[in-house]
């Protein structure tokens, strides 16, 4: 390969926060083409395990072409998210590429990893996706009281989707939180991420040590009481 795999991947990041229908993707020898051949083997495989959804497998370079449209569409168009590698190690034939998701705003959606197995040639034949499951303190606001309520998560990506279905069928455990929603509508909640956890090397208790510690500490900070509990 003439560019390195570091460039190649920046580019395909960079290419992904494009519309589709400004790249042409079904039409053949466009530039994602051409890029997704040099990069991956024609047999290359492609498996995806996302918290959520169904284990996703691709088979060759039409296939994993195929998924890095549906990504695009679903996240990138729909959601408005932008990709961005944050770090990448190379050890021999594999490349571990970590990557984050950011809202327009600039705050984390997503976070993730791909283990990318190359052959003699360089070209990808494996690639393996994995989406972290993000970890962390939030913050629920009603704009129209002012009130603010903190808590705590194991998995910040479904919280606010929780939350907002236990609030829309008026039974949520927090009757404070349901009586303002009644009151002021859902146009009212905001829903924000104001800290990640994100040390991989913590121990299952000393992480929920740290949410607490960390829940307490945003608490005290913006004066504001519990979601939960």
């Amino acid at each position: 390969m003439d560019e390195t795999f570091e460039s190649w991947e920046g580019e395909r990041q960079t290419l992904m926060s494009r519309k589709i229908s400004e790249l042409g993707l079904a039409i053949a020898g466009t530039r994602v083409e051409k890029m997704i051949d040099q990069l991956y083997a024609d047999n290359a495989e492609f498996y995806a395990d996302e918290p959520g959804d169904a284990p996703v497998e691709r088979r060759g370079r039409a296939e994993i072409m195929e998924n890095i449209t549906q990504v695009n569409e679903r996240l990138t168009q729909g959601k408005r998210l932008t990709t961005e590698s944050t770090a990448f190690a190379e050890n021999h034939d594999l490349l571990r590429v970590s990557w984050k998701m950011t809202t327009p705003h600039g705050d984390v959606a997503l976070t993730g990893m791909n283990l990318l197995l190359r052959d003699r040639a360089g070209q990808v034949v494996r690639d393996y996706k994995e989406r972290k499951v993000s970890q962390g303190i939030f913050a629920v606001r009603c704009a129209a009281t002012g009130e603010t309520w903190v808590g705590k998560s194991r998995n910040l990506d479904q919280q606010q989707n929780r939350i907002w279905f236990g609030l829309r069928a008026g039974g949520y455990i927090n009757p404070v939180v349901q009586a303002a929603w009644k009151a002021n509508g859902e146009g009212a909640f905001t829903f924000e991420v104001l800290e990640m956890i994100e040390d991989a090397d913590l121990s299952d208790y000393s992480r929920a040590n740290l949410l607490k510690e960390r829940d307490a500490h945003w608490r005290a900070q913006l004066g504001a009481p519990k979601l939960v509990g």
